[in-house]
């Protein structure tokens, strides 16, 4: 199985040139939530409660990647990956959606192959000009 063209990456306009608060949810259809059963509840929880995370150090030693790769994964700015790996006084901790972040994408690299093609379309979803 190969790499979709709708979960590539592919280099983004300046985001910063993006208003930050648009109003999407006003696109949005209004929908009536689905009520949870206990097993659901019980995934929120398990998933509430997992320690899940991977620094930014030992992604960058695991994979060969670049500071804008992380920068993408999640969603920081070039800059903030930078204080991650200074020292002194210019260090900045990632926060734990960061860490978070690189854990699940460390896992999709790991794991791509066994993930059926089916949980991949619905995990990213193509763009539907690939097929």
């Amino acid at each position: 199985m190969t790499l979709r063209e709708g979960c590539a990456y592919v280099p983004q306009p300046n985001l910063l040139a993006i208003p930050y608060f648009h109003p999407f949810h006003l696109l949005l259809k209004p929908m009536t939530p689905r009520p949870l059963t206990q097993r659901e509840r019980d995934l929120i929880e398990f998933y509430t409660y997992c320690e899940l995370g991977m620094t930014p150090k030992q992604f960058y030693a695991k994979w060969q990647v670049t500071y804008e790769i992380i920068a993408a994964l999640c969603f920081r700015s070039l800059s903030t990956v930078n204080a991650w790996f200074s020292r002194g006084r210019y260090y900045r901790r990632p926060t734990p959606n960061d860490l978070r972040n690189l854990a699940l994408m460390d896992f999709i690299l790991e794991h791509f192959e066994e993930i059926p093609e089916d949980l991949l379309d619905l995990l990213c979803p193509s763009s539907g000009n690939n097929q």
